[in-house]
């Protein structure tokens, strides 16, 4: 039995690789990520002098339980203090105040050598993690983080949903493990429009991610919570036929949606022969096409002015500077672009060079870092699809929220409400209050 135990205690290690990054061993939970950041720009592998820090950021942990957290720490020889703060979700799980390395909340030494600074916990997961170590006097280093954990008990995973209204539909249970489920319809309000269910909350003026369709699968990993996403603007839909206007000139492909899980829109002027990409989220829809799910930027705004049924010049709106190209490339001078429409909808827009055609495409920039918009040699006579999507320039609000956040009380759930045992569940927007025998439980959202 006790070997059992053991062996279900699985052990993640994060090493210092350089002054900027570390090095992950050993076996992580499926899906973890991790970010590692230090406020010094001088300095060795792991060091923190006064008044520097490090931080571990670790995501993809949900549902696993977290044991023993140990440091691989050192000072210097007779000097070194700072403090440490871990939390887990909202909840703080380890700290040290401003200390002494020589005190006992540290390695109760100083020490060159590296020693282990360990904290016993049984905290399981329900967010990110986050480990900042910060220094006070020179100086402290970390080698390495040690998490010693329990891995996620395979189980039924449950989503409910929020709509910003008082009544939503049913939470949904998998049927058995690993089943995906299948996202319930919504329904529009008198004035907003339901756009999809998404992973986090919507706020005005927040930024859109990309959205999920009613009737379309779904594979939750842990227990969900899904938002209700909705438009003051019902369906932003392309244009069908070119014609002068605003519009965001947007591509939607495997290359885009591999980078920011939908579609990519430009949004500057030509700078070094191409043009820069925002994400944006595009949905597609059951006859073709797309619908922008993004709210407008003043940046992703083009004047299309066309000059007959085959030809068209470009304006990048905030700064006036025309998206032009010269012999290979783009350039910001005025140029006549041809386009026209391909069998799904989308235009190709493009010029003829030196017997060739090259177009306007999304494509990665020549260190193959960043995806922008560039001219790329194409046979347009061969191009069927995945071309440029033009939207016009609607300045829509997206929320999770369509008569305002916290506005009342939703809906009160009183599974029993006779007798000294009476449970109450009241829902304050996003926000739980559970109240048993008089005690009261603020629930707070993942």
């Amino acid at each position: 039995m006790l070997l059992a135990f053991l062996f279900s205690i699985l052990t993640a290690t994060y090493s210092l690789s350089s002054t900027t990054s570390v090095e992950a061993s050993g076996i992580l939970p499926e899906g973890a990520t991790h970010t590692y950041e230090r406020s010094a720009t001088t300095g060795q592998k792991g060091q923190m002098t006064a008044g520097n820090s490090t931080r571990l950021y670790l995501t993809g942990w949900e549902g696993c339980t977290i044991r023993t957290v140990t440091l691989s720490m050192r000072s210097n020889k007779s000097a070194g203090a700072g403090s440490l703060r871990m939390r887990i979700g909202n909840n703080e799980v380890w700290s040290i105040a401003d200390e002494p390395f020589d005190s006992d909340a540290w390695a109760g030494q100083y020490t060159t050598d590296f020693v282990p600074i360990c904290k016993h916990m049984q905290a399981t997961v329900d967010g990110d993690i986050e480990i900042v170590i910060s220094a006070t006097e020179n100086s402290l280093y970390i080698q390495s983080y040690e998490i010693a954990y329990e891995a996620v008990v395979p189980t039924c995973h449950t989503v409910s949903f929020v709509t910003g209204l008082d009544f939503q539909p049913e939470p949904i249970t998998q049927t058995e493990i690993g089943a995906e489920i299948i996202l319930p319809a919504w329904q529009d309000t008198a004035i907003w429009h339901f756009e999809g269910w998404s992973e986090r909350e919507v706020e005005e003026g927040d930024s859109v991610p990309s959205l999920m369709q009613p009737g379309t699968s779904y594979l939750p990993k842990k227990n969900t919570r899904l938002w209700a996403v909705y438009s003051d603007v019902d369906n932003i839909l392309p244009i069908s036929e070119m014609v002068s206007g605003e519009y965001v000139l947007t591509m939607h492909n495997d290359l885009t949606t591999s980078l920011s899980g939908s579609g990519m829109a430009m949004c500057d002027a030509v700078a070094n022969k191409q043009v820069a990409l925002c994400d944006i989220s595009m949905v597609a829809l059951p006859n073709g096409g797309y619908d922008l799910c993004s709210p407008l930027e003043e940046t992703m705004v083009y004047d299309i002015t066309v000059l007959s049924n085959t030809t068209l010049q470009m304006t990048h709106l905030l700064t006036n500077s025309p998206i032009g190209h010269e012999a290979r490339a783009l350039s910001a001078e005025p140029s006549l672009w041809h386009y026209k429409a391909l069998d799904d909808g989308s235009f190709a827009i493009y010029y003829p060079y030196d017997g060739q055609t090259y177009a306007l495409y999304f494509n990665l920039d020549v260190y193959g870092n960043d995806v922008v918009a560039t001219a790329v040699k194409l046979n347009v006579a061969q191009w069927h699809k995945d071309a440029i999507w033009l939207f016009p320039a609607l300045y829509a609000t997206h929320t999770s929220w369509p008569f305002g956040k916290l506005e009342g009380v939703e809906n009160i759930i009183s599974p029993d409400s006779i007798g000294k045992n009476a449970k109450y569940i009241m829902h304050f927007g996003a926000y739980e209050l559970w109240i048993n025998n008089g005690q009261k439980t603020l629930i707070l959202p993942h």
